[in-house]
């Protein structure tokens, strides 16, 4: 189209208060070549993505950015494990990068390929990345670690440093003797020998 109303799609329910009764967009997948086919998806499939794409002076093909959903695990009779990825186009080049993926175990990667158990797992591209905690205006930017670890002289939180996969350096903070009303602590630091 060339406006907004003939370029759009809007899906509108009237149907009262009822909760099942919304309105939805469902891409589906089966490994069977027959319609009606319900043939099991394995473990890696893609199900269904989401592309943008704009005009670059030959033709409106080249995909900008992309949300993918795979299997991501074992699929079984009422049970399909999932992960979205979310992809971009970096400047010089055709196809998207996947640069951050939601894991069926609620693990999320940011620029970081690799799988695990991790919470959040962020990788870096350049010397300069990495995290960073940005207040607005006159404010103190906070990153608590928040655990409910039993116990004296547990650790609670780790800062490493690593060198290929190997711990060299790292800070624990640490419960105390206090397991009544866990209110003390303490910082230990480790290094490793050369």
């Amino acid at each position: 189209g060339t406006s907004f109303s003939s370029s759009s799609l809007s899906l509108i329910s009237n149907a009262g208060a009822s909760a099942g009764n919304i309105p939805h967009i469902t891409l589906g997948k089966s490994r069977g070549s027959s319609d009606g086919s319900n043939t099991i998806v394995a473990s890696g499939d893609k199900l269904g993505i989401i592309q943008f794409a704009g005009a670059d002076g030959t033709d409106c093909n080249t995909v900008a950015a992309s949300i993918l959903s795979n299997v991501d695990g074992a699929p079984g009779s009422n049970d399909m494990p999932g992960r979205l990825t979310f992809n971009t186009t970096a400047d010089g080049a055709a196809t998207p990068t996947e640069r951050m993926r939601l894991a069926s175990n609620g693990a999320l990667s940011i620029n970081y390929a690799g799988t695990g158990d991790n919470t959040l797992h962020v990788g870096c591209t350049s010397n300069a990345g990495g995290i960073i905690i940005k207040a607005p205006g006159d404010h103190y930017a906070n990153m608590v670690i928040d655990s409910n670890r039993s116990g004296a002289n547990n650790g609670i939180f780790n800062l490493a440093g690593r060198w290929n996969g190997n711990d060299v350096a790292y800070v624990s903070f640490t419960t105390g003797t206090d397991t009544t009303n866990k209110d003390d602590g303490y910082i230990k630091m480790y290094t490793r020998e050369s």
